[in-house]
């Protein structure tokens, strides 16, 4: 690879860790909608994808966007700003538009904070337990629990989530409603078991700051009986563990949602993230300049980087060509080889310099 100073990946790392982040630093208060901080968010952008890239300073800001795989910065700051409000209001907005808001956070004392302990599941099936699992497919969600008495079920219930949820809701969805079940049946002492580590641990978690999941820990701590949380190994062939698996899958298929939730703070990153590469490939798509580089890399793709100075001239063509050199800098466009416009197709398809040792190169 022909290229000097530090690697390519070295400094787009650096790039993306240090300098995108100094850059975005307040952003949702100074950044606005508007072409002169566009346009100077790409200007700062482009020094450094330059460094990256090691192209020509004539190259388009679009083109190196596309060889560098880096965002371009205006987009990324405004779609990340959007998606940051949607998510802080998630926090502070138990309903929204008529869904709960599984993120909606509610300030507690330091004194009043809950830890809900769990255990592995070790024995038999023994007195009053419930299993709880939740289960999403072809992007519907649903949630079960079971009651058995040693091995005996005796009572199981479904709740259908809307596309929105996510399997963790699920899962904490199942024990609440396990819970309440055990609160209202005053059932005494009850074992809840789910495959749920993820779920488990946020009821266990001393700074866990989601209301809905604090108002689980409250129910269990109040209840008058005992509720004791265990962990069991998914898909290990218990038969209670099993039987709400099917349950939550059933659940699924319900047609009427029992429980609608705002998207996840996760959810809402990866459709932000969706939107900044759709809009990213458009304004590839829509861009005038670069038309070389458009015919060789037509999608864009944040993993891609191109970094070696001599492949890059071949990429952009803007280099050693005649053509280039011509338009730029009053040059002759004529090739060395003195019978075609010095163009990088001639150069490296029709140089009779390439031709006599190997042939045209497609091969005609």
């Amino acid at each position: 690879m022909a290229t000097w100073g530090l690697k390519p990946q070295v400094v787009k790392e650096i790039y993306k860790t240090v300098v995108e982040k100094l850059i975005q630093y307040g952003s949702e208060i100074w950044y606005k909608y508007i072409v002169k901080i566009n346009n100077k968010l790409i200007q700062i952008q482009r020094q450094t994808l330059l460094g990256i890239t090691k192209t020509y300073r004539t190259v388009s800001s679009e083109a190196i966007q596309v060889l560098s795989g880096c965002l371009p910065l205006d987009l990324k700051i405004r779609i990340e700003n959007d998606m940051a409000r949607q998510i802080r209001r998630n926090k502070l907005n138990k309903i929204i538009d008529d869904k709960i808001s599984f993120e909606y956070e509610k300030r507690i004392q330091p004194w009043k904070t809950l830890k809900i302990d769990w255990n592995y599941y070790m024995e038999e099936m023994k007195g009053l337990m419930i299993f709880t699992d939740g289960s999403k497919m072809d992007g519907r969600v649903g949630c079960a629990f079971v009651v058995f008495y040693n091995k005996t079920e005796l009572d199981y219930r479904k709740f259908r989530l809307n596309d929105s949820s996510t399997v963790f809701m699920a899962e904490v969805i199942a024990i609440q409603q396990a819970v309440q079940y055990v609160k209202a049946k005053d059932l005494g002492k009850v074992i809840i078991i789910s495959d749920s580590r993820s779920a488990l641990m946020a009821l266990s978690a001393v700074e866990e700051a989601r209301d809905m999941i604090n108002n689980v820990k409250e129910d269990i701590k109040e209840y008058k009986g005992k509720i004791t949380l265990t962990w069991i190994r998914a898909h290990m062939g218990n038969f209670g563990n099993e039987r709400a698996d099917q349950l939550a899958k059933e659940a699924i298929l319900i047609s009427d949602e029992t429980i609608s939730f705002v998207p996840s703070r996760n959810q809402i990153r990866n459709e932000g993230n969706k939107i900044i590469k759709d809009l990213w490939q458009n304004r590839w798509n829509d861009s005038k300049n670069a038309r070389w580089t458009k015919n060789l890399i037509d999608k864009v793709n944040v993993d891609r980087l191109y970094g070696d100075f001599y492949i890059n001239q071949i990429l952009t063509a803007h280099g050693v060509f005649r053509e280039y050199q011509a338009r730029f800098f009053e040059k002759t466009s004529l090739c060395l080889c003195g019978q075609e416009t010095g163009s990088v197709l001639h150069v490296i398809k029709e140089w009779e310099i390439w031709t006599e040792k190997t042939g045209p190169v497609d091969g005609n």
